[in-house]
């Protein structure tokens, strides 16, 4: 019941702006080559980034990754950026933050190192999600299987 009213909040919020969401130079319904342009690394129609490049367009944050998809048309519709979840009082901080600037918040784990060597980190992902711009990809990819199956 939260979530729905969160989504419907979410869509009035969407529905009054030019764009749904801008983060950091980053608005949604932007192409690959205008979002590569504005965090300083390639970006494709599904692109994850790490650390490395990831902190070059986020330095304040230095996030582990950030994950950036766009639609059939190459409109970016979703951006998604994991970062370490802290501990205690940082954690519920953070979440509270996260909460006020991203569309949705999940919690997460992170695997660092490999074989015996390996250990957990827990996450936060922030979502920033253009949802009129998702539900028209879900319309286009709806017509697109009708017409395969009909």
């Amino acid at each position: 019941m939260k979530k729905n009213i969160l989504v419907f909040n979410l869509l009035l919020l969407f529905s009054f702006s030019a764009y749904a969401f801008e983060f950091k130079g980053v608005q949604s319904g932007m192409s690959p080559e205008e979002v590569s342009a504005v965090i300083g690394s390639e970006v494709t129609k599904s692109t994850t980034i790490y650390d490395d490049k990831a902190k070059i367009w986020l330095p304040k944050i230095t996030p582990i990754k950030a994950g950036f998809r766009f639609t059939n048309d190459n409109k970016l519709w979703r951006i998604v950026i994991t970062d370490y979840k802290g501990s205690f009082a940082d954690a519920v901080g953070t979440k509270n933050i996260l909460e006020k600037i991203c569309s949705d918040v999940d919690e997460g784990t992170h695997k660092i190192g490999s074989g015996s060597y390996s250990y957990n980190m827990d996450t936060y992902e922030c979502f920033l999600i253009d949802t009129a711009l998702f539900k028209q990809d879900i319309k286009f990819y709806e017509t697109k299987t009708l017409e395969l199956w009909e």
